[in-house]
This record gives C-alpha cells, structure tokens and sequence, in this order.
C-alpha cells in the first residue's frame, strides 16, 4: 500500500477524510503573491536534487518528500517508482552524489518487496529516519489499483501495484557511520502495526538520537504518539505521550486535547534536544485536527492552540512545526478566536511554548486571506519559517499530496506580521511557477529550502524538462554592508589613533554566519569585535572597532575583510604614519604681572617649560612676540640649547618694563628645533606714578575706596539644551563698585568639561572705574546628557574677582532619515540617525502614519562616538498598504518621538506590479547555486 497518498510526513501529512469545510472564491496563484507584496525580492538560485524523469540518482516514476539537513547539504526524499514499492533515497549535495537507503529485510522478506515511506534526515546529516512496509507484488487489471491502495498524480497506470501485506516497521540508519538500519520500534510492539497502518512521518532531535513516531494501527483507529531513545540500541526507551486505548471508547462531545487520545492526527515534530514534542489531534477519525499540543515529560501534553484568554481555540488548528530551541511553534488555523481574523482560511501563526502568546504570521486581521497556508516549517533557529500557499478555489483539506496551484513561500519572522516573505517557486524573473510547488523543509538558518513541485520546466529554466514531480532546493543568498572605506587620518609612529567603529549590516532576509575576523595588519588593530564568530540575524547589525597603530612613517592602507558564507565584503582601512614628534608645553600658560609704574620693572615670573612628548625635544630658542613685546624683558633663559628629555622642564624668567599706560600684553614663545613649540601669555597695567606733596597743615589724608567686582546676573542657566546644538548666547554684565580703578584682567570658565564657553568679551584688558560696566556673553554646547554645572570667574589686576555659576541640564534630541524615502515592498533603505546617545543600541520600527495602527519588527542600530548610525532596513513585505508610513525609534528614558516618514509606492502592492530589476534593495541577484 503506497502510504504517500494516505498520511504524509513531518510537518506536512495529511488527513485523508478532511474535506469540504472551508469553500473559498477561485484565484490564481500569481494574484495572492501580489496581493502578499512577496514577488519582488530577487528569485533564489534554484538546484535539482532529485527527478525521476533525469540522471540524479533515482528511478523512474516521482520523487517528493523532502527532508534536508542543517547545513543543506543532505537531502533525504521518497522515490515513488511507477511499478515496485517506494525508496527512501538520500542526496549529497556537496558530492554530488544519490544513493538508496539500505533496505532492512524482516524475516522471509524477499529483497526489493520492502516499501520505505516517510524519509526524513537529522539536522547533524548522520542520521535518516523512516518506515518499512513489508509488501507483495500482486497482478492487478490495467487501470485499476490494489484494494486499499491508492495514486498520486504522478504514478503512471501499470499492470501490477503494491498491495499491502506483512508490517510496519520504524527504522534509523546511520549514514555516516555506515551502519545497518536498526529497528526503532519492532513489529511486535504495542499496537501493532499491519500493512493496513497509518503512519505519519517520523520527527528526529538534532543529533538523530530521539525519534518521535505516531501510528495508528488502522484507519479509524486512534493514534499512538511517542519517543524513542536510540542512544541504547539493545534496549530503546520508548515514552509515550498520547497513547491509543484498546479497545477504543467513544469520544466525549466535548473532550479535553491535553488528556484525550489523538484519535485524529497529520503531524509530529520535535526539539533540537529530543525534549519538547509538538502535535495536532481531533476528536475523532472522521474529523481534522482541532488542537495542537505541546508535551514534555516535565509538564506533560498541553495545548498550545489557544485564545487570548487562554481557552482552546475552535477550528481547525494543524500542522505544527518547533524550532530548535523549543521555545517557538508554529501551526495552522482558521479559528477566528486566536487573533480575531475572520476570513476562514487556514493562516499561520506562531508563538511562544511556555508563554502561549501568538501572533498571525500570515495577512493583518480583517483582511481576506487569498488562499490556504499549509504545510509550515521552521527554521532550527527559529527564524525563519516556510510554508505552502494554496490557490483559491478548493476546501480546506490538510491532505497530501497538494493537489491545488501552490507555492512555496519563507516569512522571515515568527514575531507576528512579518516584514520580509521571499516566492521559492519562481523563474528566473520572479514570477511564481505556475502549477504544484509544496513540501517545504528548512536548514538550520533558513537558507536553504527543499520542495517538491511539478514545476520542471519553469524552475530549471529549460523548455525540455520532462514533467513530473521532483525535488528542488532554493538558496536565498545573504548579503552584508560595510563602510567602504575607514579614514584614520595622521597618527605618530608608535602611537595609537582613537578606535573607530565599523559597523557590519544583514540587509538580506536569512542569517549570515560570520567566521573569525583576523588583524588586518600594517598597523590596523581589532579591538572589541561583536561580530566574529556570530550568527547575525536579518536585519540586525554587529560592529568591529578598529585602531590604527602606525609602524612606519609613510601611509597605511589595508582591507577588513568579513568572513562569512555570504559574498565577501571588504571595508578599506586608511591612515599616515608620521615621524614620532616631541611635544612642549608650559605649565603657566597665562602670566599676570601686577600693575607696574611707568619706567619701572616688576618683579621677575618664571615660565616652566616642559617636554611631553614621547621623544626628546631640542630646545631652539624663547622670544616675546606681540605687540607689547617691547614691554616686557627676558631676564633668565635655561632652554635655549638644552635638550629635554620626556617630562624634563628648564625655566624662562621675565619681567614687565612698561613704557606706556594701560593693559599691555605679549607671548613668550618657546620653540624647538623640529618646530615644537609651546607659549605663554603676558599681561600687565602700567601706570603713571603721581608724587603728591603733603600741604604744611596736619589736615588727614583720604585714601580712596578700592575696586570691587560683580556681576548681574549671578547665575546662568541654560535649560534643557539639546546634545550636539550650542545654546543661545547669555549675556552677564560685570560691574565696578568699589570706588579705585580696576583693570580686568582674565575672563575664564572653570569645570564643565568645555562644554561652555566664552562667546563675546568686552571686559578683559578693560580700565572699569567706579560705576562702569562690561559685559561677557556664554554659550553652552552640551556633549552628554544629563546636568553639568561650571562657573564664569572675572578677575582683576589687584585680586578683585566675580563668579557666576553655570549650568544647563542637556538632553538628546536625535533625528532620523530614510533615503530613499519612497520605496516599494521588498525595496532597501537606509536610515541615518544622529543625535542620539553614543555607544548605544537603537531599537527601529515602522508603523502607519498616524503612528499607530500594526508595529512591524524592523532592525537595531548601534551608535558610534558621535551619536550617529546608519543601516540598511529592507522595508516590509507582508500586510503593508500602500501610502504614508513612518519608521521611529523606539523611545528610551533619554529621548522620545523620534519618526521619519515613508512612502510606499502603490506601484509596489497593486495587482499587477513589476517586479522589480536585478538587485532590487541592493541585494545583489543569485548567481549560480553552489554544492
């Protein structure tokens, strides 16, 4: 009995009495891509794995039921010959190479009479899974079957079929070892299982150590689910999680799904660690599915078909798929109670095992779903998940094989509305092939896709492709963006640049695995590196910072290359290195002088030179420039000529000699014989000096008040400043109240990080007697968030001083840009942030114009030094109208309401829109598939 018609396998069987439920409207399956915007991404690169009708390793007749392999490289499928009983088949892409799984024999089995159902390959690649039907040949009349058997729409009419007979037996063979298969479950186990059992694809953990089975013993009979540890091939420790009464009772009106027996039932799946199954089951034989189930041994079977109020959804819920981690499944349903979608199709949602939360993965609420989603797949990683698309125009029917226009489709999210969903069936252009595509099975990341189609002609490219029903994979390419090229500007041999950050982006919809990023060398260092050795999901970012270390004096260029199993990328690395320098520097850099009569000299101010740099510095000379230079006078000199060594200092002394009245001021310079130099600024008030005779009366002489400083206002506040913008300028008026002349003399800002500083002046060097005024103007440009306070000092000539305080409470004010700003679903755009706190990751979003309505996942973003990022997004595909939208980011407790708007184009989702060139977002188009 050929079984392929009857209950299909992992994450894909079908019920047979399922029919005739849901009646939808007739529309091709061209229509429902375009209204899904899914047919604009460029078409993946499509490779034949197995076709009954050409030389790649099968015989004659179909080949369907793909199972493939983390990697993708192993492709395990079931030939359905057109005489003879089926094959389990598997296929080395990497060695381009087929072979037959090993047939196990049964006692008095004759060689080659053994069917092999329901193939199905571990992720490691080591391990294939499958039943074996002991069967007969018997002479049949043309045009008829064997009772209890029935065809494909593939199989050719023969004068013999396969009629069943013997048992059913579950098998695992160790591919890579060699092995023989070994029996899972013997034919004597409980219930037993004839040539007249129903048996749904078997499901296998990562390592291919537990294998998840579900029989029943005849149609009509309830099912048996249960797993299997084969780490004991002596004794396999079987757990049963939903067993089959016997004899079996009638079910309750209303039973309970996490207690009841799987009387009905089309798919098994499990976890990457053989922990956590997940199935569906009905009431009774006669109907579908109406709960999908969640069991560990822990917590037992639960149902994870539920509403949000947590009571079991009505409907039809089927089909379900769990990644890797065991912490997502996916399933099908038509229950308007999950997510209040109303159209009565089969849709896909997905959600979390333990919380139970689901989302609709497939069209927004309300809108009519234009087919039947089937079939679901999730990636190991979680991802990722594929599914079948049905056409319009026949019942709901969780049958196999498809038999309804299909298509093959991967959503790149699980979180709800998707944003990117990718057509696998298509020709060169894009367009969906026409005709039966279904079957999907996913690797690991969702890069690769196995099928089934009757689509030859369409997906090879060849108008001579025989027909029939093969096994195709299609490769999705990721893609990376870098910078193109980094600046590091002139740095001294021997010392260090500051680190810049390159930032690696995954415009593409599947993740790129990125291998080990090694020193680039000529003096380009990898410091802290977020993307070595990281599996970086779509639309996420990773960065690399990088310093530059010059070892020689000339230029320095080298490239970055990101490893990856994406095309390479490459970001150019540039920089100088120069001869190493000495530096000077002083440690008065302002010297006041007090106020010094004309014609006299004051007191001598020493000048402390000192050599910072890393090398030693020859010291060439000290002179005063300016124009007061004449005023003052060099008096000792113990640089000129003398070599100082790193942190060694010699003194300059001087003295003011005024020849004229007023502020007077020069620069000392000192220079070294490489053009090192340092300064210091002079300062001092001559005065004429008055001699007053005393009168000869004994009258009491006056001594005038002395000059006091204030100022109005006394503080300075500058509000909420954003980061990154200068303040308006705030003006303090400085005031004379004492009764003698003061000479201002200094005008500076003490604290605050130089985040304020002194716009307009007009007190230094200023003569303010009693009364007068003078002003001085502060900006604030604030460089981090949060309060910073310093304070305005002005002091004068004899000690006089005022301060003001300053401060200003700065907060980010971040702006967003899309460009292109108006796109079509599929397209790429890049958004560019500045503003926003540095070193920080930035959570995107898109969302209607009016900022509400659905939210999409979008991306993050991390910020450099500046506050600044860009990144390309691919715009969302699924459930978008055509008009205003917005991406925003996400607010945090230092900024709120940042948005950039979006057009969609109407072109890009109305029926009968282009799709679109080569390359379209900037993801380059597949070239050839590689092994």
């Amino acid at each position: 009995m050929n079984r392929l018609d009857v209950m299909r396998g992992r994450r894909r069987a079908a019920l047979a009495t399922l029919v005739a439920l849901v009646v939808v409207t007739a529309a091709s399956v061209a229509a429902i891509l375009v209204d899904h915007g899914t047919g604009r991404s460029a078409p993946p690169s499509q490779e034949l794995v197995a076709s009954a009708a050409r030389s790649s390793g099968g015989p004659p007749g179909a080949v369907r039921e793909p199972s493939v392999s983390g990697d993708g490289s192993i492709v395990a499928f079931t030939s359905v010959p057109t005489v003879g009983p089926p094959a389990a088949w598997v296929r080395d892409r990497n060695a381009a190479a087929g072979m037959v799984v090993p047939v196990p024999l049964p006692d008095g089995a004759t060689p080659g009479l053994t069917a092999q159902e329901h193939a199905v390959v571990s992720a490691d690649g080591c391990h294939v899974a499958f039943w074996a039907v002991t069967a007969r040949i018997v002479p049949v009349s043309p045009g008829s079957t064997s009772p209890g058997s029935s065809t494909s729409s593939s199989a050719a009419t023969s004068s013999t079929a396969l009629a069943p007979a013997g048992s059913a037996e579950l098998y695992s063979w160790g591919r890579c070892a060699g092995t023989r298969p070994a029996a899972v479950i013997p034919a004597s186990s409980t219930p037993a299982l004839t040539g007249t059992a129903q048996l749904a694809a078997p499901a296998m953990s990562a390592d291919g150590r537990f294998v998840v089975y579900a029989a029943a013993r005849a149609p009509g009979a309830a099912w048996r689910v249960a797993v299997v540890d084969t780490a004991d091939p002596a004794n396999h420790t079987e757990r049963t999680i939903q067993p089959s009464p016997s004899p079996s009772p009638s079910p309750s009106p209303s039973p309970s799904p996490s207690s009841s027996p799987a009387l009905s039932l089309t798919t098994v799946d499990v976890s990457a660690d053989g922990s956590t199954v997940v199935f569906d089951a009905g009431p009774d034989a006669a109907s579908p599915p109406t709960t999908v189930l969640a069991w560990t041994e822990a917590t037992g079977a639960r149902t994870i078909s539920v509403s949000p109020t947590g009571t079991p959804a009505s409907g039809i819920n089927a089909m379900p798929s769990i990644s890797g981690d065991g912490r997502v499944v996916a399933f099908v349903s038509n229950s308007a109670d999950i997510a209040k979608e109303t159209s009565g199709t089969l849709q896909l949602y997905a959600g979390g095992v333990v919380s139970g939360a689901l989302a609709l993965v497939t069209p927004t609420p309300g809108v009519a779903q234009p087919g039947n989603v089937v079939q679901p797949d999730l990636s190991l990683d979680g991802s990722q998940l594929a599914f079948t698309l049905e056409a319009l125009g026949s019942p709901v029917a969780l049958t196999s094989p498809v038999v309804v226009p299909s298509a093959v489709l991967v959503a790149r999210s699980t979180a709800g509305v998707v944003s990117a969903v990718d057509t696998l069936s298509t020709d060169a252009n894009g367009v969906p092939a026409p005709g039966t595509s279904s079957a999907p099975a996913l690797s690991n990341t969702g890069r690769f896709t196995a099928y089934e189609s009757d689509a030859g002609t369409t997906l090879s490219r060849d108008p001579q492709f025989p027909a029939g029903i093969d096994v195709w994979i299609a490769q999705r390419l990721p893609a990376l963006s870098v910078p193109p090229a980094t600046a590091f500007g002139t740095v001294d041999v021997g010392s260090s640049s500051p680190p810049k950050v390159v930032q690696v982006s995954n415009p593409s919809n599947v993740a790129v695995a990125i291998g080990q990023i090694a020193p680039v060398g000529s003096g380009f260092v990898i410091g802290p590196d977020t993307c070595s050795d990281t599996l970086l999901p779509a639309g996420s970012t990773c960065a690399i910072t990088v310093v530059f270390t010059p070892t020689a004096v000339s230029a320095a260029s080298a490239a970055l290359t990101i490893p990856s199993d994406s095309p390479t990328v490459v970001s150019t690395l540039s920089g100088t290195g120069r001869a190493p320098r000495g530096t000077l520097a002083v440690d008065e850099p302002n010297v006041q002088f007090p106020s010094t009569a004309i014609g006299t000299r004051s007191g001598a101010q020493t000048v402390t030179v000192r050599s910072t740099g890393t090398v030693p510095v020859a010291v060439a000379g000290a002179a005063l420039t300016g124009g007061a230079a004449s005023q003052f006078v060099v008096v000792g000199n113990a640089c000129t000529a003398k070599t100082l060594a790193t942190g060694s200092t010699c003194t300059v002394s001087v003295v003011a000699a005024p020849t004229t009245a007023g502020t007077l001021q020069a620069t000392l310079s000192v220079t070294g014989t490489n053009g090192e130099s340092a300064s210091a600024t002079l300062q001092v008030v001559g005065f004429t000096s008055t001699v007053t005779t005393a009168a000869p009366t004994t009258a009491p002489t006056t001594t005038a008040r002395p000059g006091r400083l204030s100022a109005e206002p006394s503080s300075l506040s500058f509000g909420s400043t954003p980061v990154g913008t200068e303040s308006v300028p705030s003006v303090v008026t400085i005031r004379n109240d004492g009764g003698s002349v003061v000479s201002i003399t200094d005008v500076s800002i003490s604290g605050g990080d130089g985040q304020f500083t002194v716009a307009t002046d007009t007190c230094s060097g200023s003569q303010a007697s009693a009364g007068r005024t003078c002003s001085v103007a502060v900006v604030v440009r604030p460089t981090a968030g949060g309060e910073v306070t310093a304070s305005l000092i002005v002091r004068g000539s004899r000690g006089e001083s005022t301060t003001v305080s300053l401060v200003v409470d700065s907060t980010y004010a971040p702006s967003l840009r899309a460009a292109p700003g108006v796109v079509r679903p599929g397209d790429l755009t890049t958004v560019t942030g500045t503003g926003f706190p540095p070193n920080r990751t930035i959570v995107l979003q898109i969302t209607d114009a009016s900022g509400g309505g659905p939210t999409l996942p979008f991306g993050n973003a991390t910020t450099d030094d500046s506050g600044a990022f860009a990144v390309g997004i691919v715009v969302a595909r699924n459930g978008v109208a055509a008009g205003g939208w917005q991406i925003g980011a996400v607010d945090q407790p230092d900024f709120t309401g940042v948005r950039a708007p979006v057009l969609i184009d109407r072109a890009g989702v109305a029926p009968g829109a282009p799709t679109g060139p080569p390359g379209v977002g900037g993801i380059p188009r597949p070239g050839p598939s590689r092994p």
